[in-house]
């Protein structure tokens, strides 16, 4: 096979399927023929335009890396390196959040924060819309009944749940979904071992993390949320892109989990020898048993009132019937 020269002769090799011309056109918001003209070196893109190439093309990435150099060696030299650039959080932001954190009442202040930033990673990771999810699975406190009150404290912990959900597409239509996580999954063993867990391409992400739900996704990661020795749960991502969690993304990653135990009330956290996560069903089976969560917390609350219990809330009927759901999901797997 005879080996490529130069990047435009590697775009052209790409961009003879026409489906993929069109793909990467859309995406740089240029003719298709623009690529053409690139490839057969009758222009050149500027410098904003290969920065997009590189970002569209992850698989390819080293390879343009390395033949653009040949052509703009003064491009890398006088831009900074985008990996270098990209494990910054801005300084704005930092602000940003701090001051969410001082000023929003007590009882919005952690939904609020986790919201902020789980929207800036994706603003910050996938700026280009190829396809991206983010979301947090927080530990589920296991429910103590006593005569006087419902209490999470010390208990073990089975599974996570999944609180907040931000996407592009194909992931834009999950974000009100819920979902368990087991010891089975990504985010299990990241939990479990209190490091983060990687999967760079679609073989490796098969039985773990979303693969069960048949979403395209290509890698994933998920980075467990820690404070001391103390775990909230675990910052879950997705990519259609293979390859996608490089080095600088992965210290940019590590920096928003960092900033999201601000996002999260001190009775959130659970000691870490407290997880004892079982096994979760498939997302299917799991989709079949919280369909009809709100109505079984209205039929809890009107249970609770008509046996005289003043303390029914809301939120507490919420607790109980995710407990009850998982537990039964527990039996199941």
């Amino acid at each position: 096979m005879q080996e490529t020269y130069t990047w435009r002769e590697l775009l052209h090799k790409i961009i003879t399927d026409v489906h993929e011309r069109q793909r990467i056109a859309e995406l740089l918001k240029i003719n298709p023929v623009t690529l053409t003209r690139w490839a057969s070196n009758k222009s050149s893109p500027r410098p904003e335009s290969l920065r997009q190439l590189l970002d569209v093309l992850p698989s390819q990435r080293q390879n343009f890396v390395e033949l653009l150099a040949r052509e703009y060696p003064q491009f890398f030299l006088e831009d900074k390196s985008q990996d270098e650039i990209l494990t910054e959080i801005p300084a704005s932001f930092y602000e940003y959040v701090l001051k969410t954190h001082i000023t929003s009442p007590a009882h919005l202040r952690a939904s609020t924060i986790r919201t902020l930033i789980l929207q800036q990673i994706l603003n910050h990771l996938d700026h280009l819309e190829l396809g991206m999810g983010v979301l947090i699975a927080q530990c589920q406190a296991t429910i103590v009944k006593t005569q006087t009150t419902s209490s999470t404290s010390g208990r073990k912990i089975r599974s996570l749940r999944s609180t907040l959900g931000q996407g592009t597409d194909p992931w834009s239509n999950h974000e009100h979904q819920t979902y368990f996580f087991g010891a089975e999954s990504l985010a299990g063993h990241a939990a479990l071992s209190g490091h983060y867990m990687i999967a760079q391409s679609h073989t490796s992400t098969q039985n773990l993390f979303l693969s069960q739900q048949e979403t395209p996704e290509e890698s994933a990661i998920a980075y467990p949320i820690l404070l001391s020795d103390h775990i909230a749960g675990v910052l879950s991502i997705v990519s259609t892109q293979s390859n996608f969690f490089t080095t600088a993304r992965l210290e940019l990653i590590a920096s928003y989990t960092e900033l999201l135990t601000l996002g999260f009330d001190p009775c959130d956290f659970h000691r870490q020898q407290d997880l004892d996560l079982g096994i979760m069903p498939s997302f299917a089976k799991q989709q079949a048993n919280i369909s009809n969560f709100q109505q079984r917390v209205v039929q809890w609350l009107i249970l609770a009132q008509q046996n005289g219990e003043m303390g029914a809330t809301r939120t507490l009927a919420e607790a109980h019937i995710w407990h009850e759901i998982e537990e039964f999901l527990l039996s199941q797997a």
